[in-house]
């Protein structure tokens, strides 16, 4: 038998589109950009193709050159960069899910580039922008964090708290619950003092019911513990250098810290419902007191809350979005981002 003819080569005169599908987005102006010189404005949901065709071989890398505006979405490209292979590319994502749009939905979300304020200025409030309305406020100005607008991890925007008087404090009282899943994008410097806190929820007399973020050995480099005193709950876990996303779970007898998408600490407790009336930034209150103190210097871009234990997937979608939005490391190393 005549052997089979090869496969006739691809044309190398030929030239390819660069295209994708865009998913999650409800507000406008979203801009694509490939190699830097190629735009396309989207308005909606759906396929997309860039204009400029490109020869076989070439390389493409498709960024999100500006933002939609009217909501509150944050687009990423996932897969979007690679080399023309004989055919149109029609792989590339640009994901503009976020906490808005995940199930279940957050209870409170401060990010840092939904605040209005100029750079460098004293922030008396942080908008909350979950459909709860729990914003983090400081009405006294000398314990008021500082705005910055750029510097942050992915050069967005973050709020500071000098570690000495500085913290918000927002209202808890619709937030009693017996299960949460809290996202913080934060920088937490290795702390000289003891048992202070970075984030907590309590009620207004004591931390016997806190579930907080606290580093509780001075000079403990680069550790912090997930506490729950009456729980008997004290998850420790090393934390990452520099900017990073700390997930705080909490539920069903267990508490754990993920660090960038990575497990880095567990630990069992004793089943309850936390009775919560306030939640804070970068202090806690001692037992029996309603003032705030152990305060603790470190910069926040991002909040987000989840009154439930959310599932492996449900947990590993905020985090893969938070780490993407952030350009923070993690992506690679949890198979469940795209």
């Amino acid at each position: 038998d005549a052997a089979a003819p090869d496969a006739a080569p691809p044309d190398a005169t030929a030239t390819h589109t660069i295209g994708g599908t865009v998913t999650g987005l409800d507000g406008t102006g979203l801009l694509l950009r490939n190699n830097d010189g190629d735009d396309l404005v989207v308005s909606a949901d759906g396929a997309f193709v860039f204009t400029t065709a490109l020869d076989d071989a070439s390389t493409y890398a498709v960024t999100v050159a500006q933002q939609p505006t009217g909501s509150l979405d944050y687009c990423s490209v996932v897969a979007g960069t690679g080399t023309v292979s004989g055919a149109d590319v029609t792989d590339v994502v640009v994901d503009c899910n976020g906490p808005e749009n995940f199930t279940p939905a957050a209870v409170v979300w401060l990010r840092g580039d939904g605040i209005s304020a100029t750079d460098g200025s004293s922030l008396p409030a942080w908008p909350d922008s979950s459909a709860g309305g729990l914003d983090a406020v400081q009405p006294t100005e000398s314990q008021q964090p500082t705005y910055r607008a750029t510097g942050g991890p992915g050069g967005l925007p973050y709020v500071e708290f000098d570690g000495v008087g500085q913290y918000l404090e927002g209202p808890a009282d619709t937030l009693s619950s017996s299960t949460y899943t809290v996202f913080l994008v934060a920088e937490i410097p290795d702390q000289t003092s003891d048992n202070i806190a970075i984030y907590a929820m309590a009620p207004i007399l004591g931390h016997d019911y806190e579930l907080g973020l606290t580093y509780t050995v001075a000079g403990q480099d680069g550790a912090a513990t997930l506490t729950n005193l009456t729980g008997g709950l004290s998850a420790t876990a090393p934390l990452a250098t520099g900017w990073q996303l700390d997930t705080l779970t909490y539920g069903g007898g267990t508490g754990s810290i993920y660090v960038n998408g990575t497990l880095g600490g567990s630990d069992a407790y004793t089943d309850a419902t936390l009775t919560m009336e306030r939640y804070l930034i970068g202090g806690r209150s001692p037992d029996g007191n309603s003032n705030v103190n152990f305060f603790a210097p470190n910069k926040h871009a991002e909040l987000v809350v989840y009154k439930d234990a959310l599932t492996a997937p449900q947990r590993e979608a905020v985090e893969c979005y938070l780490i993407r939005k952030y350009a923070l490391d993690g992506v690679a190393a949890n198979p469940s981002c795209p």
